[in-house]
């Protein structure tokens, strides 16, 4: 699968150079002459006008009426910046209007219009060429995304195709709306419109979700006042409240800044709204993607051919029985194993992991092959790891037991709660333990919202640099671009 997601990632690249390149060929054939709409003749119906350059770089070729709307054809004469003064006049001096158009005339003949936003003759073109490349893009991320479901290859790798695929098809269909809106206005939708929405796209995306995210922060607020109720006022116990208090903030802020940025003139309140909403959408999809990610992972269920099961261990009782959690847990990998020796006749070895806390009368993995033993396992079949700290050790020292018994290739699987699965999946690929699969056990419905989240946050605390260097690249286009094309 690996090598599939590397031609897909080099066709990827590929195909965004001859784009680029296609785009390229577009401009220099097309952008002979530009045409501007000049005036909207509404209540006027005979306008004249007067037009000059201020450099003489550009020459105004042609008047036009079409419909409602004067536009004016200008084309290059030498390379170089020119502004355009157009003033019409009509028998009513009222209605009689002026227009200043900046341009750059450029090689081959070419002329871009830069003011109000930078466009040029043949940008619809370019346009529809990039809106096939996000098309490609959010199809064949969210294709790869399926593919690594069933292929069990769970990691950071399915949720950034899961999270940028979503993103790319709501930001295709943003700009295909604004495109027909702009069709039915008759309003001159040109490549700097593209650009300026482009920069838009994280204010769209964390617009279109935003119903979505207030049920979702509503459901975990609730999951967590019972979570208290249960289990009593812990900080932990509060991360979803946390979330959602995080999420209203960033909103708030970003409509601020938003709002404000109708009445400015620098364009800087634009530009921090652009990058708040930026980082809002970011982190809704790694959100939902993981969310995605973790349901398909819990749900899975490994095929009945395998030879070891990790039973990852937590904490135990005070007398040293398994709390539900654990017991699930366990549950889970005695039933799988049963059912397999059942169907295939293929006997599975149990690994019991988990070394002995400070409050903790006996490690965790002693205390889940008494339970073994107890449901009827025999002690041959049991193969206890009784030093890890934590799940990332509960794998590596696992491992480390399993090939010591093994004789040759063998097919392992970890058995965890729902919650947890995902995170097993990712921590197995990191350690090298190949072929794995992830056997699932259930957890009360109010534990499960927060269970997730202290996953989510460990998955991305586990990945921070990488994460970090997407948001500054992220912010740091998103702001350029808002810079030169608002």
């Amino acid at each position: 699968m690996k090598k599939i997601m590397r031609k897909r990632f080099r066709f990827l690249i590929l195909f965004s150079l001859l784009t680029v390149i296609a785009a390229t060929a577009v401009t220099a054939f097309c952008a002979r002459e530009y045409t501007n709409n000049v005036y909207y003749c509404y209540e006027a119906e005979e306008t004249g006008y007067r037009c000059t350059t201020q450099n003489g770089k550009v020459e105004l070729k042609k008047v036009f009426r079409e419909d409602d709307i004067l536009k004016a054809t200008f084309v290059s004469k030498s390379i170089g910046y020119d502004v355009v003064t157009f003033h019409t006049e009509t028998a009513e001096p009222e209605l009689d209007g002026e227009v200043y158009i900046k341009f750059f005339s450029g090689p081959f003949g070419t002329v871009f219009c830069i003011n109000p936003l930078p466009d040029f003759e043949g940008g619809f073109y370019v346009i529809v060429l990039f809106l096939i490349l996000t098309t490609v893009y959010g199809v064949l991320l969210l294709y790869s995304f399926v593919d690594l479901v069933f292929a069990s290859e769970y990691g950071y790798t399915m949720v950034a195709c899961c999270g940028a695929g979503l993103f790319c098809l709501q930001n295709l269909l943003a700009n295909v709306r604004t495109l027909m809106d702009s069709a039915v206005q008759k309003f001159q939708f040109g490549f700097g419109n593209y650009i300026y929405e482009f920069t838009k796209s994280g204010a769209s995306f964390s617009n279109s979700m935003a119903a979505l995210m207030a049920v979702f922060c509503l459901f975990l607020t609730i999951s967590n006042l019972s979570l208290i109720c249960h289990e009593g006022f812990m900080l932990r116990n509060l991360l979803g409240v946390i979330l959602g208090a995080f999420w209203v903030s960033g909103f708030v802020i970003y409509h601020y800044f938003e709002n404000m940025a109708l009445s400015e003139i620098d364009g800087i309140y634009g530009t921090l709204s652009n990058g708040i909403s930026s980082l809002i959408s970011y982190f809704i999809c790694m959100l939902f993607a993981t969310v995605i990610s973790a349901f398909m992972a819990s749900r899975g269920k490994p095929p009945f051919n395998r030879d070891y099961i990790i039973i990852l261990g937590c904490a135990i009782n005070r007398d040293g029985s398994l709390t539900p959690i654990l017991k699930g847990r366990a549950d889970a990998a005695v039933s799988f194993a049963k059912n397999q020796l059942e169907k295939t006749g293929r006997q599975a070895k149990l690994v019991p992991s988990g070394g002995q806390g400070t409050d903790e009368v006996i490690s965790e993995g002693e205390a889940i092959k008494r339970y073994l033993v107890e449901k009827g396992i025999a002690e041959k079949y049991i193969l206890p790891e009784m030093k890890s700290v934590n799940t990332l050790e509960n794998i590596k020292l696992s491992k480390a037991v399993i090939e010591n018994d093994a004789q040759g290739d063998y097919k392992p699987a970890f058995a965890t709660t729902n919650y947890h699965v995902f995170r097993g999946y990712i921590l197995s690929a990191k350690l090298g333990l190949k072929n794995v699969r992830g056997i699932s056990s259930k957890t009360k419905w109010y534990f499960f919202p927060n269970a997730f989240l202290r996953e989510f946050v460990g998955f991305i605390a586990g990945e921070w640099k990488l994460h970090l260097a997407v948001i500054i690249a992220i912010v740091t286009i998103v702001t350029v671009l808002g810079i030169l094309f608002r």
